[in-house]
């Protein structure tokens, strides 16, 4: 707000995005393990906040290069650690695993929301923030799913078949929670119902 207030607005802009830069990367410097993805996806939907209180393109562009490092980060770190030993006790959803992921999710959605109200442009890019919210949020319940079968170890060689299973399971009720069924546009309403 008070950038717009402000008599040198561009020198205000670019301090903000300096100290912006400075805590994207002062949080990998300050924090570990998969904190760094939650705090940077804080971060991402703070900056579409801000984008939507000051109607910015380039903070909300700000949010969506932050964005960007959740997902990379995602894949590079996340998805492949914290997976736990074979017979170790399982805590499923409240693990360092999971945690990354519904935040990752959460912010991604909360960027779709900001961006579908700020400018003409945005609102029509606001789809691929919440393509992403989805599938991290899908890609994190396998990732759950598929850890707490391996954790088990109950099913021996049904393991592969219980994932295919689970993994069906899942992508139906997530499909089905989707869409609703009093909505009359709703592609192949009859077949289903």
């Amino acid at each position: 707000v008070r950038l717009r207030n402000s008599g040198n607005q561009k020198g205000a802009i670019f301090g903000a995005g300096l100290a912006l830069a400075f805590l994207t990367v002062a949080i990998p410097a300050q924090l570990t393990g998969y904190s760094i993805t939650i705090g940077w996806a804080i971060e991402a939907a703070a900056l579409a906040w801000i984008a939507l209180r000051l109607n910015s393109a380039w903070v909300l562009g700000g949010s969506w290069l932050v964005g960007w490092l959740v997902l990379m980060r995602l894949v590079m770190a996340d998805a492949t650690n914290y997976w736990p030993a074979t017979g170790e006790p399982y805590n499923l959803f409240l693990n360092p695993r999971f945690l990354p992921f519904l935040a990752a999710a959460v912010s991604y959605a909360l960027i779709a929301y900001f961006a579908s109200t700020t400018s003409a442009i945005a609102k029509r890019l606001a789809g691929i923030p919440m393509v992403f919210a989805h599938f991290t949020l899908l890609w994190g319940l396998h990732l759950e799913a598929f850890a707490y079968i391996g954790a088990t170890n109950e099913y021996g060689s049904t393991a592969t078949s219980l994932k295919a299973l689970v993994s069906s399971i899942l992508l139906a009720t997530y499909g089905v929670m989707r869409h609703d069924p009093a909505d009359p546009h709703w592609p192949d309403r009859d077949r289903f119902v």
